[in-house]
């Protein structure tokens, strides 16, 4: 049966099951951080450091449950890019005010990480009583504990917007190779645990190896998502196609992608920085920092499973996903210091169970707000500079 209409286009022409996945990696990326301030857990999953080690299935479900939204955003991204592109060279843009325009708009989530993201990580430690965070996972790799410049997600998504603003008028074959490279490269060229201590210079831990530099540490390199965001670059252009039977495209999709996470995550070798420990868990414990190919495999193949749900439903419910998914940036930055200034009322933390009610709260609070600037921004020009937010 033809399920174009499983695709419906929100008002602005926006393909609604994409906001709709963007909302849900929203929701999923509150939990992860109402854990961190509220909770005061959070894990981590470098390289050449010993993996997170969970004693029930409770705290890897909620962190496990969040992988999803990272490779969701850079490849979201990616698909946005291509299709905002052709819509503004449909309105006359040249192909050089398309590239300023994106590389302007990497440059402002650079900026964003850097001034008004890192500040909001810091209310965890204001008012928490010492001694009460839990950090799951090993060091982080490198030297300088004193470091003071984090670099997360939105210095790669920017980094990795800035580049490919670079490379929009390549062939799809080109994107595609350039996508594959990307990947495997960081499968070739991460270190195992002799190199944890080896201080690599800022420059590479900004590209390719996450972890202290200086005055610097990284969790999200640039180079390992770049791939993952041309693949979002794909999904845009070959969109007409795709968008044409959407529900059965995603679930394809996500059931090739999972059987291959089998497969590499069964081999224990190439694209595994961790070979897979004893039991269910620690299957599914996958290395994050970089993404491995088998992190990779599993989180594409939930995105694609969520995506293929979410357009077979037509929508039906998922409004306020919708709006969510289409204030992102806007998101992203109140959740922070909501989740932030929620934590003061428990500075000694609460259990991870109790949490949740703090982060539905939290989601219901940000959804007003959310809807009446997804409002406003509806309202501006094209060029306007909200747009870049």
């Amino acid at each position: 049966m033809p399920t174009i209409a499983m695709t419906a286009k929100a008002p602005s022409g926006r393909i609604a099951a994409l906001d709709h996945l963007r909302g849900t990696i929203m929701a999923l990326m509150a939990l992860d951080h109402a854990s961190f301030f509220i909770a005061r857990m959070h894990s981590r999953e470098f390289w050449g450091t010993a993996l997170p080690d969970y004693a029930s299935a409770l705290p890897f479900l909620l962190r496990g449950v969040t992988h999803i939204c990272a490779p969701g955003f850079f490849f979201l991204m990616g698909a946005g890019m291509a299709m905002l592109a052709d819509a503004r060279r449909a309105a006359g843009w040249s192909p050089g005010r398309i590239t300023r325009f994106f590389m302007l708009r990497g440059l402002v989530l650079i900026a964003v990480q850097v001034l008004i993201e890192n500040p909001a990580w810091r209310l965890a430690f204001v008012r928490g009583i010492p001694g009460t965070f839990v950090g799951r996972g090993g060091p982080i790799p490198g030297h300088g504990e004193g470091t003071t410049v984090y670099l997360g997600v939105l210095f790669a998504l920017g980094a990795v917007m800035i580049l490919w603003s670079l490379a929009l008028r390549l062939p799809t074959l080109a994107v595609g190779i350039i996508s594959a490279a990307a990947v495997l490269l960081t499968q070739w060229v991460t270190p195992g645990p002799e190199a944890f201590s080896v201080d690599y210079p800022w420059w590479v831990r900004m590209l390719q190896i996450p972890g202290r530099s200086g005055l610097f540490v990284v969790f999200y390199a640039v180079v390992p998502w770049l791939g993952i965001a041309g693949l979002g670059i794909l999904l845009g252009r070959w969109r007409k196609p795709i968008l044409a039977n959407l529900p059965r495209w995603a679930l394809a999709t996500a059931g090739a992608l999972l059987t291959a996470f089998i497969v590499v995550r069964g081999a224990g070798g190439f694209g595994n920085f961790h070979a897979p420990a004893v039991g269910w868990i620690g299957f599914l414990n996958v290395t994050k920092y970089p993404p491995s190919l088998a992190f990779i495999l599993l989180t594409l193949g939930l995105n694609a499973l969520l995506l293929g749900i979410l357009s077979a439903a037509r929508g039906r419910g998922y409004a306020w996903l919708g709006v969510f998914g289409r204030t992102p940036l806007f998101f992203y930055i109140l959740h922070l210091y909501l989740y932030g200034l929620m934590g003061w009322l428990v500075p000694s933390g609460v259990s991870q169970g109790r949490m949740l009610l703090f982060w539905l709260v939290g989601l219901a609070l940000l959804y007003p707000l959310c809807r009446f600037y997804d409002r406003y921004k509806k309202a501006q020009p094209p060029d306007a500079l909200w747009r870049l937010f």
